[in-house]
């Protein structure tokens, strides 16, 4: 049975999705050159700013893309000592910061500070990957962050990213994931040694930290203590889970981790170490150990 009222919204809709697709393709991508310069050879040898404009201007598609704005850099830089612009990096999700100064390239902090602010293009592109920037932790840093900015980074002559540098980078990231893994470790080893959980709270406990987030003591919550030694004492009466789940209200997958935790009678372990941990247990370990019979 033909519906009007059905075929008038399909219509409608049908144009509005219409109208947004022809919206979206007539967008056309904003693109920011860098041209840069730091010696007067550079220009005699035909890199000059004008040229690398020009280069970077026929890289242009013009049904696409659409000049936003150029960046000069014309090599007086290191007379400039006024203008600043840090670059706070987090490589590992706040594991650390990363700082680096851009004192010498004033026209780039300018431009970092309008990103900064939430004015960017989609694009940023130069006539090679070294007018972007020679020295590699710069270079590394500045491409990450404007990557976390959603700005693409790319160059005109040479599309590929030197191999030095891809390799150097490869390197780092590396080094920074094994370097966290050292730290990680390091800290798991300091907590166990002094008798508290390695990583975060566990169900009935909670730990205490002092201004430095350290781990200070642990304490037992007495409302949540209460239900973790209910469920072992059903279960070591021979209770079945699924009728302790319905006695207690209590899932069976986050109850059956409790009764597999030996840290509920006090016991740590880290790698092949042992030990007795800092705070008060809830349950005996002949309860625990009469549960794991069962």
């Amino acid at each position: 049975m033909f519906d009007r009222k059905v075929f008038i919204l399909k219509r409608i809709l049908l144009g509005v999705m219409e109208g947004t697709s022809d919206i979206q393709s007539d967008k056309k991508k904003l693109i920011d050159f860098l041209c840069r310069v730091s010696s007067d050879e550079q220009v005699t040898s035909g890199q000059g700013l004008d040229t690398q404009e020009y280069i970077n201007r026929k890289s242009i598609d013009e049904l696409k893309e659409k000049v936003n704005k150029i960046i000069r850099e014309e090599g007086r830089s290191a007379q400039i000592k006024d203008s600043e612009f840090i670059i706070e990096f987090d490589p590992l999700n706040q594991w650390f910061d990363i700082k680096i100064s851009l004192r010498k390239r004033p026209e780039l902090v300018a431009w970092l500070i309008d990103v900064s602010k939430g004015i960017k293009p989609d694009e940023l592109r130069f006539v090679n990957w070294g007018r972007f920037a020679r020295n590699l932790p710069f270079y590394y840093f500045l491409k990450l962050w404007l990557e976390r900015k959603t700005i693409k980074v790319s160059a005109v002559s040479d599309v590929n990213e030197p191999k030095f540098a891809v390799n150097m980078i490869m390197a780092l990231r590396q080094y920074e994931l094994e370097d966290r893994a050292k730290a990680t470790h390091n800290s798991q080893q300091r907590r166990f040694d002094e008798g508290f959980f390695l990583s975060r709270d566990i169900y009935g406990y909670r730990m205490i930290r002092d201004e430095q987030r350290r781990v200070i003591r642990i304490d037992v919550v007495p409302e949540e203590a209460i239900n973790v030694a209910n469920v072992f004492r059903l279960k070591s009466s021979g209770m079945k889970n699924i009728d302790i789940a319905n006695k207690t209200k209590i899932p069976y997958t986050t109850f059956c981790e409790w009764l597999r935790d030996k840290r509920y009678y006090g016991l740590l372990t880290f790698k092949d170490e042992v030990k007795k941990g800092n705070y008060e247990p809830i349950i005996s370990e002949d309860d625990f150990n009469a549960v794991q019979k069962m």
